[in-house]
Order: C-alpha cells, then structure tokens, then sequence
C-alpha cells in the first residue's frame, strides 16, 4: 500500500511506487534493509496470506484470463487476495494480508544466491483481549491481532528455500494473560499452533523474556518452549546453523538475573530487588508504579521489566567470541533486551548493558545484534556492530498485519528482508531505485573490517520513554 500520506505515482498500481515520499517514508510497501555489504538487494518483496498459493494464485489467473491485467491492478489484488483470504483463514477468525498472488510466489530476488535463510519475529505478546492502549497511552496494541501477524510471517518462512530456523526473539504472550487468570498455557498454546504451521523441518528458537517470566516458571520453560538448536541444559548457547559456513549464532539469556521469577521467590530475586533499588527510588515491587520517575538518561534502564546478562554469562561470551575471532567465524547476537542505546529506547536495555558492550568491544568476530523488547524497535551501527531491534506485532495495524523479517546470509553480509512496520525501525536509511516499473525501499548498510576494537562510544543523553 501506498504511505498514506503520500499520492500514488502515474501509473502505478495500488501496490506500487508513489510520488512525492522521500527518504522521510515511513510505509513503503516493501523495504530491503543489507547489513554487511554495499549492495543492496535487487529487488524487493512482500509478505502475503497463507491461501494466496493455494486459492488466490488461481483465482488471480481467472480474473487475468477473463479480463487481463488492468494498469490499475487495486481492485485485481483485491479479488485475488481477500477473496482467497476469507475462504482460507476466514472461519479460524485470523484476518490476513493479501498481495498479487505473482509476487507472493516469487520472493526476494537478489543478485547473489545466499549461503542460508532465516526467519525474524519478536514480541507476539498474545492475549486473549481487546485491543487497548499501552500504560503511557501512546500505542494502540492488537493483542489478538498478533496471531495474524504471526500467520503471514510463517507464509513468507514456507514460501522460501533454504531457511535454517525461526528466531523468535521473546515474549510470546503478554503479562496479562497471567494477570487476569486467562489461562497461561493455554494462550500459549493458541500461538504454538500457528507455530506449527511453519515447515516440519524448521526449527524455532524461542527466547526468554520479561513476559514468558510473568506467566510461567522458569524450570517450566524448557518443557513449554523447546529449543532444538540448543544441545546445553544452560540457558544461554550457541549454535552453527550450518556446517561449513563461518557463521555463529550466540543466543544470550537477557534475565539471568531478574526480579520477576512472578512464579517464584527465591533469593537470587530478592538480591535482584535489592541492586534495582539502589538505583531506583521508586516502589519496585508494586505494579502500576511509574517506575521510570526521577530517572535520567541511561539510569532509566533500572527497572523491573529489565534485566541483566551478569558476569557468569558474560565470562561464557568473551569465551564463545575469542573461539569465532580464532576460526574466523562472523557472530549474530540474539537477545531479549537491546545492549546498546539508540538502538532502542533508554527504558529498554539490559541493566548491566555497558559490560556486554565492553566484552563485545574487545572481538572482531561480532558483526551483528538482533533484539527485541522495545515496541517500536531501532537501530544503531556502533563501534562497526549493527545493533537492530525489531517491531512487536502488536504496533502493526489490523488492516495490515506485518511485522516480521527473512535474512539472507551471505559470506560477508546479511540482507534483512523487512515486512510492514519493521521498515519503520530507520527510515532515514532508505532509498528508491526503481525495477521493472515498481518501486521499493532499500536501507544499505555498510560494514567494512572492524578495526577499532576498544573504542566505546559514550551513551546518548536521551530521556525517551517505553514500555516493555
């Protein structure tokens, strides 16, 4: 769809270019985001409904067959799309997104064939609710409407070859389902069953955060949110995806140490209490406190939806990152909670965040962080490091439910393939070049050799606010 502020250009279809946008978008339909290299992909693409293969592709080729294919193709993918749309999600209650059912088949073109795929989502949250505000009443969330988000994010997964696994980086369903006697396990298990519609070969890595911690106990997470790339019984590990590639992947456990643990009280969160509020003078043990009064700057990440790595995990990544600088390997970052500011907001990062940027600093191997947690995600290349956090579904709009990201791993690069809102997360990144008649959005990102290891850059005096 076009940026709704933005009119469409001459000529184009309802899903094309428009005119009079700029770098300042916000909505381009399809965005292109390369992380590692100068080139940018060849062509972008986007996400559609399940049903799009199976009935909308046909149907798309009746209504050419019979009238052709108009210059103005709304009202085509209109037919094409919702119709198929309703037959097939209709009657599970799931609203879906429906795109030309020719470039829902033909996926990311790129000028270089990449060594393996993988799929990016964070924070489903799912509740069984009405849509409603956040605490600071500044986004509307469409708790239900996340399960929408979640189905066209595994159609575009199925569509394609060689993705290797799903990382879902945390909270996969909200507080509230616990705080309002819901029924945890089963909210849990409403987003599992989409989940299952992803390949029989696919695995998902399920991160750990705030949220999982509200409604469950933490023992009982490994049964509930199995982790086949996991081989440890740790809770923070790495993985190669595949063999003979140079790439790792280090999954850390950002609330190690934590003050949640809502189904238990032991003395590792009574100690986590205690080092909030020595920081925060605010009553931390109560809900419905603003927690970030008085707060300043980067002191706004002491607050109990937050936690920390702590030193034995830390320990473990200096020793995971000294192996991959040694082989030459390049290392992905999946975390929770963002470890660097601008790359969300302040209220958003991990407690003892300038320690894990510090162990970080001192390897060449660490190419990339991909993060959650904050809602409205960011992104900030620091010390040659892109640190990128993604979106939570629940922002994404009804009318048109997408959130979620493919990543192209190549030797040297990674092309992050951005659906919906996370086009939003650096939009000053993005430009236009134009093919064959369509236009998209692309945010390249050069990453040459880091060579300045050790070099920290001091935190931004920023006072924005977030939720968790």
């Amino acid at each position: 769809l076009p940026h709704p502020r933005c009119p469409p250009a001459s000529g184009a279809s309802s899903f094309g270019g428009h005119r009079g946008c700029g770098s300042d978008c916000r909505r381009h339909p399809r965005v292109d985001m390369a992380i590692r290299g100068p080139v940018a992909a060849a062509q972008g693409w986007r996400a559609f409904s399940v049903p799009s293969r199976l009935l909308s592709q046909p149907l798309a080729r009746t209504i050419t067959r019979l009238h052709g294919q108009p210059k103005n193709n709304g009202w085509w993918a209109r037919a094409a799309g919702i119709v198929g749309g309703t037959l097939g999600l209709g009657a599970a209650g799931i609203t879906t997104y429906s795109v030309l059912a020719e470039e829902a088949a033909s996926g990311p073109s790129t000028s270089e064939v990449p060594a393996f795929r993988f799929g990016v989502i964070a924070d489903i949250q799912y509740c069984d609710i009405d849509d409603t505000y956040n605490f600071n009443k500044t986004e509307l969330r469409h708790y239900r409407g996340v399960l929408a988000v979640l189905q066209n994010a595994i159609t575009t997964w199925n569509a394609l070859p060689n993705v290797q696994f799903v990382a879902n980086l945390g909270d996969i369903i909200d507080g509230q389902t616990e705080f309002k006697n819901l029924g945890s396990e089963e909210g849990l298990a409403r987003v599992l069953k989409v989940f299952e519609k992803l390949r029989k070969a696919v695995p998902v890595i399920h991160m750990i955060g705030n949220h999982e911690l509200y409604n469950f106990k933490r023992r009982d997470l490994d049964r509930l949110l199995r982790n086949d790339m996991n081989e440890s019984a740790a809770s923070y590990y790495a993985f190669r995806p595949v063999e003979g590639q140079l790439w790792k992947f280090v999954v850390l456990n950002s609330y190690e140490i934590n003050m949640i643990n809502n189904k238990e009280h032991d003395e590792s969160k009574e100690a986590a209490i205690q080092y909030l509020e020595r920081h925060n003078p605010n009553d931390l043990r109560k809900l419905g406190v603003n927690w970030l009064s008085g707060l300043e700057g980067v002191e706004r990440r002491y607050v109990p939806y937050n936690g920390a790595l702590g030193e034995r995990q830390l320990a473990w990544l200096d020793a995971e990152l000294t192996e991959s600088d040694r082989l030459g390997e390049r290392v992905v970052v999946l975390t929770h909670v963002p470890l660097a500011p601008l790359s969300a907001t302040l209220s958003c990062l991990a407690w003892d965040y300038t320690r894990a940027l510090e162990v970080m600093d001192a390897h060449s191997s660490v190419v990339t962080v991909f993060a959650g947690h904050d809602h409205s995600g960011g992104y900030w290349k620091r010390n040659g490091v892109h640190h990128l956090t993604f979106p939570s579904p629940l922002n994404a709009p009804s009318d048109r439910p997408l959130a979620h990201a493919i990543v192209d791993v190549h030797s040297d690069k990674l092309v992050v393939h951005g659906y919906g809102i996370v086009c939003d997360v650096a939009p000053k990144l993005f430009t236009e070049p134009g093919q064959s008649g369509q236009k998209y959005s692309a945010a390249v990102l050069d990453c040459p050799p880091r060579s300045d290891l050790g070099a920290v850059l001091p935190p931004p005096a920023d006072s924005a606010t977030a939720e968790a």
